[in-house]
């Protein structure tokens, strides 16, 4: 199920053709108003946010970029999070999405494709990110000011998820049980503060 914005891209797609002198012109050299992204790096967030693999496939044959992002730093990894497809995860990441990139805005919390997969307890789509390269451990916020992991996250919506089994097997921990040189390699940025 494709949103509008997304099939709008794809009847464009089918107007220009998908030759790389065609997608140029389609896609532009600079951004629109969303949020300075290109329409087909747009359409490839929608499209991995659906989970729609040959929508995803198509933009970026059209010149999308996998690691492009919104202005808060979600890229199409992070929204694939949503739809949880292992499938358009793993079309991504040979794409060359970044398998750890950080979601920059205030309330963003710092989360990273692999957090927003434990969110959904997508066990098939996490486990193409850690296939695909993504750090486990990495640490995240909490609107609470706490900090958190991916095992965090997935442990605290259900104990015994595949997820939960999965993290652990890959050496995942909770973030209690990084010792300080790990929590010092997982962390970005200073202090945590609740939201108000």
């Amino acid at each position: 199920m494709m949103g509008a914005f997304a099939r709008l891209v794809v009847a464009a797609l089918c107007v220009y053709g998908s030759s790389s002198e065609d997608a140029s012109a389609f896609a532009g050299e600079g951004g629109d108003d969303r949020g300075g992204l290109r329409e087909v790096d747009y359409a490839l967030i929608a499209a991995a946010a659906e989970g729609d693999a040959a929508m995803a496939r198509r933009v970026l044959e059209a010149g999308a970029d996998a690691r492009a992002a919104t202005e808060d730093g979600e890229t199409a990894l992070h929204t694939c999070g949503i739809s949880g497809s292992a499938d358009v995860a793993r079309l991504l990441l040979a794409a060359g999405a970044d398998p750890d990139a950080r979601v920059t805005a205030p309330r963003g919390l710092k989360m990273t494709p692999l957090t927003w997969f434990a969110y959904g307890l997508h066990e098939a789509g996490a486990r193409a990110l850690l296939d695909g390269g993504a750090t486990l451990n990495l640490v995240v916020d909490d609107e609470r000011g706490d900090r958190l992991t991916a095992l965090d996250i997935a442990s605290r919506l259900t104990e015994g998820h595949e997820l939960v089994a999965l993290f652990r097997t890959r050496g995942g921990k909770r973030y209690e049980e990084l010792d300080n040189v790990e929590r010092e390699a997982y962390t970005v940025g200073g202090d945590v503060a609740p939201f108000e």
